[in-house]
């Protein structure tokens, strides 16, 4: 099975945010486009850091995973990896 592509974007957040140690973090999130000059986008990313997996409607609304290094902590504006989310093919 090929691997899925991935690109990168700027992480938007208001607290710093910390992966766990020895372990790769996926953090659902929504993906912006912003336009920083006339014609130039910059992809921003902005997770959702409630916890549990019970907040359906968090993860209903989410079109991108945001992945996070290995005990790295990330304070906004780095570039990180996502991939996009496709719930259809339609």
């Amino acid at each position: 099975m090929p691997r899925a592509a991935c690109s990168r974007g700027v992480l938007v957040i208001d607290k710093p945010l910390t992966a766990p140690a020895n372990k790769r973090q996926f953090l659902r999130g929504n993906l912006a486009m912003v336009e920083s000059e006339p014609g130039t986008y910059r992809v921003e990313l902005y997770p959702d850091v409630l916890p549990g997996s019970h907040l359906l409607h968090h993860a209903a609304t989410a079109d991108v995973l945001i992945e996070l290094a290995p005990g790295t902590t990330y304070t906004g504006g780095e570039a990180v990896r996502y991939h996009r989310i496709r719930l259809t093919d339609n």
